[in-house]
């Protein structure tokens, strides 16, 4: 979920998604760290039978930091934890390590596990350092046998078993149990980790929020929402990385977050969703789809489609998984119409119209279809140099009269900028009207964006006896007088023509 409600996208999704909640790394400890726990010098690991009952005894297995004296034993987290980015790993800035939020590190207290004490993996004071968002685990050589350590939130479950020289980090707000130690003892120092917000190199206005918890699953009206915002570099979809390890994973094999992110997907209703084979850049073996979600249920032409477009073309990050790995490739279904292109759009359009097939595309019903196609192709992009339109507005505009829900008639004309743009257009407004009533739409005819050609054409049949023609030039006519002149001053091909055509107009307006 995005820190401000506006800005949630598919791919802030996507970054969230694979945003651990914590992380394990074995860190290459130059020197092993001595130290004098409570009085008593510890020179090496593990830790004598002598040693560890010692400070059981006197300290219940939990060490004070007070009572740790050892510059080294104080550092291990600085000399190895963020070389080997360990924290690095829960940055709220991930792949922009020039500007990461610095972070910072306090010995909290050192620890002694006979049993599978959880307890003893989190600190136990009521005022930690400011900005503390993490705890971190130095686990020292040890006899432990068992004491796996699990560490879960909401959606996300780790389970943890060889632990020994590594040093273990997650959120605060985690919950940690820990499996019961059969043999042997366990010992690891336990540290703060908090924010250094003065020490990151980030500017006031720039600076990211700082997070606090694992990212939590959007809810299902954050998904839909961000399903009907375009990505801003045009691509249709994003790629989400996977943490179930398998050479052939199936939709079904998988587990964990993953199940939990492609179940939230699934049950927001709006998404395909595929698992994609990554490729490898040293063979001629690219990434390609392996197979679709069934409950998406994608048209066989769209799966078709999908496995002749280079993944590259949907996400701008697939490039970025290596083979054999696999991810998930995902994109909202009203793309759907986007990947198939307009002519053939309106080809289905048509034939659903005609009565030659039924086939909703996978949308439900034929009105998802025009919905669809209004946002990916509508407004139709326009120039200051206007010239003869394609006729991408009279095909869907046609199929829609033949359809004939006025709404959808009037959801087109809202949408489209343009649609005002050549004789047709003219021919065809006033059908719409004489069919379904002037009144609804004369808002729309008097703020239109006409062009010459449509209002000459509205003008001719006018003067040529048309009632409905005549009504409607001498209502908006005057209106759109102002922006005609500005579009003929603008106009540099066929000046001539255009210039007829306005004389025409103003003919017809002032008789």
């Amino acid at each position: 979920m995005s820190d401000d409600e506006d800005e949630f996208s598919l791919r802030t999704f996507a970054r969230d998604a694979v945003m651990p909640h914590c992380c394990l790394n074995e860190l290459d400890m130059k020197r092993i760290p001595t130290a004098k726990l409570g009085g008593l010098t510890v020179t090496s690991w593990p830790l004598s039978p002598e040693t560890v009952a010692t400070l059981m005894t006197k300290y219940a297995g939990r060490v004070p930091a007070k009572n740790i004296i050892s510059r080294g034993f104080h550092s291990i987290v600085d000399e190895g934890c963020f070389e080997d980015s360990c924290l690095s790993e829960l940055d709220p800035a991930p792949g922009v390590s020039d500007t990461s939020i610095a972070f910072s590190t306090t010995l909290a207290h050192f620890a002694i596990d006979v049993t599978g004490d959880a307890s003893k993996l989190k600190p136990v004071t009521k005022r930690p350092p400011p900005d503390t968002f993490a705890t971190v685990v130095y686990f020292f050589p040890s006899t432990c046998v068992g004491g796996a350590v699990t560490i879960a939130h909401e959606h996300q479950t780790t389970t943890f078993e060889a632990l020994d020289g590594c040093c273990l980090a997650f959120y605060s707000t985690c919950d940690v149990t820990v499996a019961p130690i059969t043999s042997g003892h366990r010992s690891f120092a336990v540290y703060y980790a908090a924010y250094d917000l003065e020490a990151s190199a980030w500017d006031d206005e720039h600076f990211p929020k700082a997070w606090y918890a694992p990212r939590p699953l959007p809810s299902i009206q954050e998904l839909q929402d961000a399903s009907r915002r375009d990505d801003p570099e045009g691509y249709i979809g994003i790629t989400v990385g996977l943490e179930t390890r398998s050479l052939t994973p199936t939709f079904d094999s998988l587990t964990g977050c993953d199940k939990a992110v492609v179940d939230r997907l699934l049950d927001a209703g709006v998404f395909d969703i595929a698992l994609v084979r990554a490729g490898d850049d040293n063979s001629d073996a690219p990434a390609r789809i392996e197979t679709f979600h069934p409950r998406c249920k994608a048209p066989a032409l769209v799966q078709e489609i999908s496995h002749q477009t280079p993944i590259s073309e949907f996400a701008d990050d697939a490039h970025e998984y290596e083979s054999p790995g696999r991810f998930l490739l995902v994109w909202p279904k009203a793309h759907r119409v986007r990947m198939l292109g307009y002519d053939r759009t309106i080809a289905l359009l048509r034939a659903n119209v005609d009565g030659a097939v039924v086939d909703d595309f996978g949308f439900g019903s034929l009105h998802g279809i025009f919905e669809a196609a209004f946002r990916f192709f509508y407004p139709q992009p326009s120039t200051n140099f206007r010239h003869d339109p394609e006729h991408i507005t009279n095909m869907m505009a046609s199929v829609l009269y033949d359809h004939g829900d006025v709404g959808l008639i009037e959801a087109f004309l809202a949408v489209h900028d343009w649609w005002a743009d050549d004789a047709i257009m003219a021919d065809w407004l006033l059908a719409v009207l004489r069919r379904f009533g002037a009144p609804r739409f004369q808002h729309r005819l008097r703020t239109a964006d006409v062009s010459i050609p449509f209002v000459a054409q509205l003008v001719r049949l006018a003067t040529a006896g048309d009632r409905l023609a005549q009504t409607i030039a001498s209502d908006c006519v005057p209106l759109w007088w102002p922006r005609l002149l500005h579009y003929l001053v603008q106009t540099v091909r066929d000046t001539p023509t255009a210039v007829c055509r306005v004389f025409d107009m103003e003919t017809g307006r002032v008789s």
